[in-house]
């Protein structure tokens, strides 16, 4: 998230962007390689490629996968193998211009990769004139990505207008949810990791049974992840997962703290 920071903030050059975002990935592969014993083959590494990996700024309404920005390349210009295309917009991988095809050779020293060329530039085009003449060079540019605003959405503020454009631009968030489906387990599956990894009490009881069943007719049971309080902190929102039976609205639950166990029941 907040990938406009390395434009805005850091204002990095778009391959000097490409190896910081690189450079994130490896680093969170190695911290995965780490608390996992060190074995590469028991835990799942992130890669764009894969489709684990999700660009996004959720200030500017900016989210996207390789596949998607792929299949956004597909609708702009018709037929295109969007698998093909979206495993070589990550890595050293150049397009040249000559002979219409991607290699790992680049044409020249100043080629630059492809997620530099069709989607970095891109983005970083659309905030360069945002941001700057928005009257005279704008209009050129969204025809060129095939993006149309009528008069009153060209005299937006900037950040409502950068919203609306790159909405207009990468379209809905796709690339999202389509990483979620084909990457993380389904409740019902991962609901006996989760269990053994959050429960402490025994594994013969009725109540175990029913939250790895996922069991909408058991006893209700949510697991708070997180408590926001209200500005004068009189009451409590909680965000949580509901493993088994169903929350109802106005429903009276009871609500066991950090150091509650079947043989103290205090907390």
């Amino acid at each position: 998230n907040k990938i406009d920071l390395l434009i805005l903030e850091l204002k990095l050059p778009p391959l000097d962007a490409y190896y910081k975002l690189k450079h994130i990935v490896e680093e969170i592969n190695a911290l995965v390689i780490q608390h996992s014993g060190g074995d590469e083959s028991e835990v799942e590494l992130l890669s764009p490629i894969s489709g684990n990996v999700c660009f996004a700024s959720s200030q500017y309404n900016i989210c996207f996968t390789l596949k998607s920005m792929a299949n956004l390349y597909r609708d702009t210009f018709g037929e295109l193998n969007i698998d093909a295309f979206a495993k070589r917009l990550w890595g050293d991988f150049y397009y040249s211009h000559k002979t219409r095809k991607i290699s790992k050779k680049a044409a020249t020293t100043s080629s630059p990769r492809t997620f530099v060329e069709f989607v970095l530039e891109p983005i970083y085009k659309i905030f360069a004139q945002v941001v700057g003449d928005v009257d005279t060079t704008l209009p050129s540019v969204l025809e060129e990505l095939g993006v149309h605003l009528n008069k009153e959405e060209m005299k937006l503020n900037i950040r409502p207008l950068l919203r609306l454009i790159f909405t207009r631009f990468l379209g809905p968030f796709t690339g999202f949810t389509d990483m979620c489906v084909q990457h993380i387990r389904s409740p019902l599956e991962n609901a006996p990791n989760k269990v053994k990894h959050l429960y402490t009490g025994p594994s013969t009881t009725s109540l175990y049974k029913n939250m790895i069943e996922c069991d909408i007719d058991g006893a209700l049971i949510v697991h708070s992840t997180k408590m926001y309080p209200n500005d004068d902190c009189t009451f409590f929102q909680v965000f949580g997962r509901v493993f088994s039976g169903t929350l109802y609205a106005g429903q009276e639950v009871r609500i066991l703290g950090e150091n509650y166990s079947l043989a103290n029941e205090e907390d």
